[in-house]
């Protein structure tokens, strides 16, 4: 994807806003919805290639299993654009849905801290629903 180095922050912020993300100074990723909502990206630590996405204006989170990789790093721009370069996650992803009080279901809502120490939240909804399938 990228021939030779990149000589300047410019350039590489240059190819990743082409590519629908960016970078906070602490290396964290944050993909650009097509309406210009920004997600913030984490692993699911417990399931293999399973990210999590927050909505940085509401709160919600999402879940994307991802089919490509196994292991992802997203240390590394090449597998952010891979996994996220081409827009479909907006489609692929799902929300991360629980029940409120009422017994209505609602899509979790953490704040950008609880999301940054979450471990993982994809597997605790995969049990759900097959407990779900079982009655």
């Amino acid at each position: 994807m990228f021939s030779g180095k990149l000589n300047t922050g410019k350039a590489l912020e240059s190819i990743r806003a082409k590519y629908g993300f960016k970078r906070a100074a602490d290396g964290r990723v944050y993909v650009r919805a097509a309406n210009g909502t920004y997600f913030a990206v984490r692993l699911d630590m417990e399931v293999p290639g399973g990210l999590l996405l927050r909505n940085t204006s509401s709160g919600e989170v999402f879940a994307l299993q991802t089919q490509a990789l196994q292991q992802v790093d997203l240390t590394s721009d090449q597998v952010v654009i891979l996994v996220l370069g081409d827009g479909e996650w907006e489609n692929a992803m799902s929300p991360i849905t629980v029940e409120d009080e009422d017994g209505a279901t609602k899509t979790l809502t953490l704040k950008e801290n609880e999301f940054r120490n979450v471990v993982g939240l994809i597997s605790m909804t995969d049990q759900g629903q097959e407990g779900e399938e079982d009655k």
